[in-house]
């Protein structure tokens, strides 16, 4: 008796297709301006300070990805430095916006300070090395070249009021750390007292 051959055909293995995500290098990540993402931080730092500055918070408030704010900078260390280049470069502008506008001195001195309290509340820290935490050393040598720039154009606001008659700062140097270190302390979350803190300003460098 012949044997019937074996006509049952061999199981079929079953292939499992594997998918896997293109590698992080050339994920197309959505493109967030820079200068976007840095004015996101700065309001960061208003709401939650330096140490509440998180990529996570960045991105949240940028409407972003927290890899998208990553990319964009080396640390956050330098999210913070560019943070701060671009408060005193605002700063600046107010301060030269002052010094060559029309006017009495006091009076163009306390429409800077009107201005910079304003921006103290939406950016907090407004002044480059004042509660900035510890920055590497090159990034702080700069800061304190924009800073070093704000003293002067302040000095020479107060030396344009002391000729008009209009401000007396017989102690030049204390007058600028008045005038600095009210921005820098004032951390009112509204502005209604502003106008209370201007004219104290302006009534402690008012001649007598």
């Amino acid at each position: 008796m012949n044997a019937v051959p074996d006509r049952t055909l061999p199981a079929r293995r079953s292939v499992r297709r594997v998918v896997t995500a293109p590698p992080l290098a050339v994920q197309r990540l959505p493109q967030v301006p820079r200068t976007k993402l840095v004015e996101a931080a700065a309001r960061v730092i208003a709401r939650r300070g330096h140490r509440g500055l998180l990529w996570s918070h960045v991105a949240r408030e940028a409407g972003t990805r927290s890899l998208v704010v990553q990319r964009r900078f080396e640390d956050i260390d330098q999210l913070v430095y560019e943070c701060h280049v671009g408060s005193a470069a605002l700063v600046e502008a107010s301060l030269l916006r002052a010094e060559t506008a029309a006017g009495p001195a006091r009076d163009r001195l306390g429409a800077f300070l009107v201005t910079a309290l304003r921006l103290k509340r939406e950016r907090g820290s407004l002044l480059p090395l004042r509660g900035v935490p510890a920055l590497p050393t090159t990034s702080a040598k700069r800061l304190r070249e924009r800073e070093q720039m704000i003293r002067v154009r302040l000095e020479r606001l107060l030396r344009k009021g002391e000729r008009d008659g209009s401000l007396a700062t017989p102690d030049r140097e204390a007058a600028i750390e008045l005038v600095l270190a009210t921005l820098h302390h004032h951390s009112g979350a509204r502005d209604t007292h502003d106008p209370a803190l201007v004219r104290l300003v302006l009534v402690a460098l008012a001649p007598r």
